[in-house]
């Protein structure tokens, strides 16, 4: 095999070339982001299978929140006037649904004629102060109105957007928001307003994104080009290693756009992982060649055969326990992180490929007497760790069992939860519009529930709206709930302009009441159905229950919360339907709030699942290679140290798993590995040739210690580079990656050989 790669090296580097310019053809589609809640579910999962189902149901549960105020009250003549000509172009806007505001909310009015349903018309606005000084004060009194899209005060107003249900939203709903700022910045110029939404976060998620993947790629080509020059001292090297990383990262973005995949917050870490992990293992090639060249330096390819045949195993064996750290991911139930292991261990498995080829090629045009730098430094610093390591033992050994146990204790207590506003800066406009809008308004998040009556019931049974009505009055009497708006609130509002006594206004609903408050509104048999008939935004009925009344909406507002804060909320808010419903039919959220609550439960799914899985894997693959149960378990040892490291790093800062952090310890297991990999390489050589220990550990740290330091060099300039990101979870990452990878270095070369004293082979 070895003699093949020398012998037709320059038609490997055709295919090579050929193969990745091909697949880069899907880069540009995987560049684009997509930070929206289905990329991180699988098409599979039965919550997202509900979440589209809501959808077909009652729409797009996606709304953009507008809040704006006016010290002198929001129902004036030039306020309303603006707010419908900003109503009929965002109505007009692709990807708006409607437009639910003051004007469009269709009310019941008392007229002459007796009760009316309709919205309020711009063009027939009375003229005096005196008339919407009355028609302020009927909105503030109207509980359909006040704290929905009045204030109670009447100064702020509140404009519900509603997105349009289309296959490719996610992929076009940073262009809808963008329309919806920019037109409500030319309808209400002077206005005070913020916008609102998960929507608008989402977008502000992609935005900053994508200024992050620019910023990684170019900061980390750079960084890492500089520290290959710094560690060879060669064009050619340097140039040879750049195409390792270069067809890495093309292949896998290559990839991944093919199939039809974007980068998110999670899978922008892509690059910059398969170009530093692409860096540590080319990095081992040179210093393997030229060794053996100098042994015969008129044998240039006999020389590149030999260091082959020496480097190619252990490189191949790293790349495949990092692969393996990386594919543990793939059990994840997100789909994105999964995502982000199947493309990293392809990422890295072409790196490893290509190095083998370019550097192949590479060497074939080298000077005989090319040299590498000597890196004194390095060499000083072993030599003085190995000097540690004899005259400190005992108190190395007590410093490795104290943070062991220290770490043990740390990752047992590290939460998760995620927050997805958190993500971005404290000064980003979306951030401050949010606090602004809690500090006038109040909460404005939206929640939806649904209520399936049992079989024999329809929503609009006397049964059902009381279970309704005392299902919404008990949840918002929770501080983290603002209010309700059901079907059972409509036809209360009927009830209290009818008619009907004022005292019995709040008396529970039976069936003659419903039937007189139908007659008053139209009965639901009487309303438009057909969503393409004009007739349909008439419907009083089509927001709030099915045709068939087999399936009711319930839609709270209140706090924005984390995601573990959030299911906490929910749990007592079902606690509270299983209260009032009592077997009358079964409530649960809906929409977005219970993926997003879901992702939490995934969040620690997939950290313990993948971390032992891959614990699993490496021990498999280390057995296999080593022939040595001895050195298979220690390897484990050594290399779970680093994760329990960054995990009480986690504990002490105080960081929660979140989306990105969940896979971050499968993936500190798969590096670290690497250099433990050549550490036990070189060590069972020793042993296998009778040496003692110490003779053990000047052989390891000669042979394998200066790649070792230098490797993790890389890993300490390339990883810090996404402490620099925007998006919070992704600075995390880079941290916590960063601790993690000096970690693992003092592990291998500290604990490591005191494992290996503690536990020493048998003769």
């Amino acid at each position: 095999m070895v003699s093949n790669i020398v012998k037709y090296r320059f038609v490997l580097l055709a295919l090579l070339v050929v193969i990745t310019g091909v697949l880069s053809t899907g880069v540009s589609t995987a560049v684009i982001p997509d930070n929206s809640i289905r990329t991180w579910f699988l098409e599979t999962d039965p919550q997202l299978k509900e979440y589209e189902r809501f959808h077909k149901t009652f729409g797009n549960d996606e709304v953009i929140l507008l809040h704006v105020q006016n010290p002198e009250g929001v129902v004036n003549r030039e306020f309303l006037v603006d707010l419908s000509e900003l109503s009929h172009t965002l109505e007009a806007t692709e990807g708006v649904h409607k437009v639910i505001s003051l004007l469009s909310a269709q009310d019941v009015f008392k007229t002459p004629e007796g009760l009316a349903f309709q919205d309020m018309e711009p063009e027939a606005l009375p003229s005096t102060p005196e008339l919407f000084e009355r028609i302020q004060n009927q909105a503030v009194e109207n509980p359909l109105l006040v704290d929905r899209l009045i204030s109670q005060d009447g100064t702020q107003a509140m404009i519900w957007i509603q997105m349009e249900v289309m296959e490719d939203f996610d992929n076009r709903r940073d262009m809808f928001v963008d329309e919806v700022t920019e037109a409500v910045a030319v309808s209400l110029p002077g206005a005070e307003k913020s916008l609102g939404g998960i929507g608008v976060i989402f977008t502000a998620l992609n935005k900053i994104t994508q200024r992050d993947f620019g910023a990684f790629i170019s900061l980390t080509y750079l960084l890492m080009f500089g520290a290959l020059w710094w560690i060879f001292r060669s064009i050619r090297l340097v140039a040879a290693t750049g195409g390792v990383i270069t067809v890495g990262t093309l292949v896998m973005l290559g990839v991944y756009g093919l199939i039809g995949k974007q980068l998110n917050m999670v899978t922008v870490l892509l690059p910059t992982l398969v170009i530093v992990l692409g860096i540590a293992d080319a990095i081992h090639f040179p210093a393997c060649f030229l060794k053996e060249l100098k042994k015969t330096p008129g044998d240039r390819e006999g020389a590149i055969k030999r260091g082959l045949k020496t480097i190619l195993l252990p490189c191949v064996m790293t790349t495949f326990t990092t692969m393996a750290g990386f594919l543990a991911l793939s059990t994840s139930p997100m789909a994105t992180v999964r995502e982000l292991g199947i493309f990293a261990a392809l990422g890295v498995g072409a790196a490893l490929l290509a190095s083998i080829v370019l550097m192949t090629c590479t060497f074939m045009g080298l000077k005989s007497d090319m040299q590498l730098p000597e890196h004194t430094r390095i060499n000083a610093f072993l030599g003085l760790c190995g000097n540690l390591l004899r005259t400190h033992r005992p108190l190395l050994s007590v410093l490795f069992v104290a943070v062991m146990g220290i770490s043990l204790y740390c990752a047992m207590n590290v939460k998760a939860d995620t927050y997805t506003l958190g993500y971005l800066p404290d000064d980003h406009v979306v951030v401050q519009d949010h606090h602004s809008i809690v500090d006038t308004w109040g909460d404005y998040f939206p929640v939806e529930y649904t209520v399936e009556p049992r079989e024999g019931l329809s929503a609009h049974s006397a049964e059902i709206l009381n279970a309704m009505e005392a299902f919404e009055k008990k949840a918002i009497e929770l501080p983290e709930v603002r209010n309700g708006f059901s079907l059972a609130s409509l036809y209360r509002r009927t009830q209290d302009l009818s008619v009907a006594p004022a005292k019995a206004s709040y008396e529970p609903f039976d069936a003659p009441l419903v039937n007189n408050l139908q007659s008053l509104m139209g009965s639901p048999d009487q309303q438009e159905w057909d969503k393409s008939a004009e007739a349909y935004s008439n419907n009083l009925f089509a927001d709030l229950v099915t045709e068939k009344g087999d399936i009711a909406r319930i839609t709270f507002t209140g706090s924005m919360l984390s995601a573990a804060k959030l299911d906490a909320v929910l749990k007592q808010v079902d606690a509270l339907a299983e209260q009032s419903f009592e077997g009358l039919g079964s409530v649960h959220a809906t929409g977005y709030t219970p993926l997003y609550v879901r992702i939490v439960e995934y969040v620690l799914k997939s950290q313990t699942q993948a971390f032992f899985i891959a614990l699993g894997l490496i021990f498999i693959l280390m057995l296999a290679w080593l022939r040595s149960l001895r050195l298979a378990v220690l390897s484990l040892v050594v290399n779970a140290l680093p994760v329990g490291v960054m995990l009480s790093a986690m504990y002490v800062l105080k960081l929660d798993l979140d989306i990105a952090s969940a896979t971050i310890a499968a993936i500190v297991l798969g590096v670290s590995i690497d250099d433990t990999i050549h550490f036990l390489y070189h060590w069972k050589l020793s042993e296998e040739a009778g040496m003692d220990w110490d003779e053990c550990l000047d052989h390891t740290y000669q042979h394998a210690g200066v790649p070792a330091v230098m490797t993790t060099l890389l890993l300490l300039i390339g990883f810090p580079v996404l402490m620099l990101a925007q998006v919070k979870t992704v600075v995390f990452f880079g941290l916590l990656t960063t601790i993690a990878a000096l970690a693992a270095l003092l592990t291998d070369l500290f604990g490591l050989p005191l494992l290996l004293r503690a536990w020493p082979a048998s003769r």
